[in-house]
């Protein structure tokens, strides 16, 4: 709750939920992002295959690209502050 208390006061914050098969993070995660999402988060979602042979960190740019797809050039500029670069 400290990084969704962190996204609230406008900080960027990423969270992963990680253990065994069956212990309920799917779960988890969907109640979490209905919550978040009703406050005005903008929610990622990420799966990562055990053995899948995917590059480290695949899962999450792929996330990152399909947000950023969605986006208008000045809604991100604004969403990532003063210090974003603009890539070309």
């Amino acid at each position: 709750m400290r990084r969704w208390r962190m996204r609230c006061e406008g900080s960027a914050a990423w969270m992963t939920l990680a253990g065994e098969r069956g212990i309920g993070k799917t779960r988890t995660a969907q109640a979490f992002a209905t919550y978040a999402g009703l406050r005005g988060a903008h929610v990622l979602w990420e799966r990562g295959y055990e053995g899948s042979g995917a590059p480290p960190y695949w899962p999450r740019a792929q996330a990152i690209r399909s947000y950023v797809r969605r986006r208008d050039p000045e809604s991100l500029q604004r969403g990532m502050g003063a210090g974003a670069v603009q890539a070309g």
